[in-house]
């Protein structure tokens, strides 16, 4: 799914700086996400639960609180992509 047909008015460059901005003001101490954070997060979680052809096929099952996307796979592994190409098995 392409950013611009869940948003259309949205291009992706005009994510380009604030998202940037946002980045440059997260502490380098590599704490990543608190626990409010992460939850806040999974509240607005389009990606969770949806099956996933790639980066690593399974189901999308959140993120870590360095960023890392979680991927329950079928054997019941979990496994943590820092990055990728996020294909939906539609």
């Amino acid at each position: 799914v392409a950013l611009n047909s869940v948003l259309p008015p949205l291009h992706p460059d005009s994510l380009v700086i604030p998202i940037t901005s946002a980045l440059r003001g997260l502490p380098r101490d590599g704490t990543g996400l608190s626990a409010a954070e992460l939850q806040r997060f999974a509240q607005r979680d389009w990606l969770r639960g949806r099956q996933l052809l790639e980066p690593v096929e399974g189901v999308a099952d959140g993120v870590e609180p360095d960023g890392r996307l979680r991927v329950a796979q079928r054997d019941g592994e979990l496994t943590q992509v820092r990055s990728g190409t996020v294909v939906l098995n539609s």
